[in-house]
């Protein structure tokens, strides 16, 4: 009875585990598809000043302030994504948006204390797992030097005649490459989940072939034994 009662102790954490691992890798994978998401709209973005550059778009810079605008708007949608009831990128917060504008419009803000909290979850008895990409690991700092604020920055310039330069189409392409870095990084996450994962299938399979093979015990022998 007693190895009967520790062996459905074992198999209840174990499924308890799994569920964890099953939340996290849910959230992890709506996670990398906004990343992926927000990394296009980098690039596009790229390939954008590549094409403002040129001569013959001179008289077009109103055109190209209105696709930064879309860029800057669906950046800005994807940064406050909310999945089962929880914003991706706002750490440990999940009540509040984490970015948007400032009162007077001026200016995107976070609006969150703190973007960089971790979410864990536990995944065995003495392991726990990040499952999180942090606002601040993916934005940084919002300080008028982020993706945001050049990108409104750059749609302002250009409504006034003036092509965005070379230091702030840098400054995206570094952006753009920390996004690759951070889908890497979830990437590298979401394999160590689904590795916990299988274990955790392989330890309760073994578990319950255990416990079956206790609960076939015959009594009558065990009692007789036992005397």
């Amino acid at each position: 009875t007693a190895r009967i009662l520790r062996l459905n102790e074992y198999i209840v954490a174990n499924e308890t585990y799994s569920k964890n691992i099953e939340n996290g890798i849910s959230f992890l994978d709506i996670t990398i598809m906004t990343m992926e998401s927000i990394q296009q709209e980098l690039q596009n973005a790229e390939v954008l000043f590549t094409r403002i550059n040129n001569a013959e778009n001179d008289t077009n810079l109103t055109v190209f302030a209105d696709q930064v605008k879309y860029t800057l708007d669906s950046i800005l949608k994807l940064a406050n994504t909310n999945f089962d009831g929880r914003y991706l990128f706002g750490g440990t917060d999940y009540s509040t948006e984490p970015y948007g504008f400032n009162n007077d419009g001026s200016l995107i803000e976070q609006k969150i204390p703190d973007a960089s909290g971790e979410h864990k979850i536990k995944i065995s008895n003495n392991v726990t797992q990040k499952i999180n990409i942090s606002g601040k690991e993916l934005f940084g700092d919002i300080d008028g030097n982020d993706i945001f604020n050049i990108l409104k920055t750059i749609e302002e310039n250009l409504r006034n005649g003036i092509k965005p330069s070379s230091a702030q189409a840098d400054a995206v392409k570094n952006i753009n490459t920390n996004v690759l870095n951070q889908l890497t990084a979830a990437g590298n996450i979401m394999n160590r989940l689904k590795d916990a994962e299988e274990m955790l299938n392989n330890q309760t399979i073994e578990l319950k072939n255990l416990l079956s093979k206790e609960k076939d015990t015959d009594i009558a022998a065990a009692v007789i034994d036992l005397q």
